[in-house]
């Protein structure tokens, strides 16, 4: 069964490793295994890889965690909403559009306008929010 995750096969981080004990360079290797310099220095150094998946996995959060990540980031949306309304009504156009349950009954109207409406409004980014980061 291959593991369609990873770039390349058990037996070819096997041959990584010897062909560099034997001196080749990361770019050699990475040209012939038709990969990254860093997907090789990844599989043949131990301390590079073990650092990585340290990293990795202090980025997996557990319940608790995800539970007041969803909590702030709903804080953070609600407070968007109050200071440009026109977020929600953004919000909800692209979730007519991607709904994938509803798929029978396509996106016709929102709010008494059809939807080449508000099509055309989405273009012009009428219901963008301001970016406070950026001043004209």
């Amino acid at each position: 069964m291959t593991d369609y995750r990873y770039k390349v096969t058990e037996q070819d981080i096997l041959d990584m490793r010897e062909l560099r004990e034997l001196g080749f360079s990361q770019r050699e290797l990475a040209e012939h295994f038709k990969v990254s310099k860093s997907t090789i220095y990844y599989w043949t150094n131990d301390e590079s890889r073990a650092k990585q998946r340290l990293k990795n996995a202090r980025r997996r959060t557990n319940k608790e965690d995800m539970s007041k990540k969803i909590k702030r980031d709903m804080a953070k949306r609600l407070e968007n909403i109050e200071e440009t309304p026109m977020t929600f009504i953004r919000h909800n156009y692209h979730s007519r559009k991607a709904d994938v349950k509803s798929r029978n009954t396509a996106f016709k109207t929102m709010y008494g306008h059809d939807k080449e409406v508000w099509d055309k409004i989405m273009e012009q980014k009428l219901l963008n929010r301001p970016n406070g980061k950026m001043s004209l």
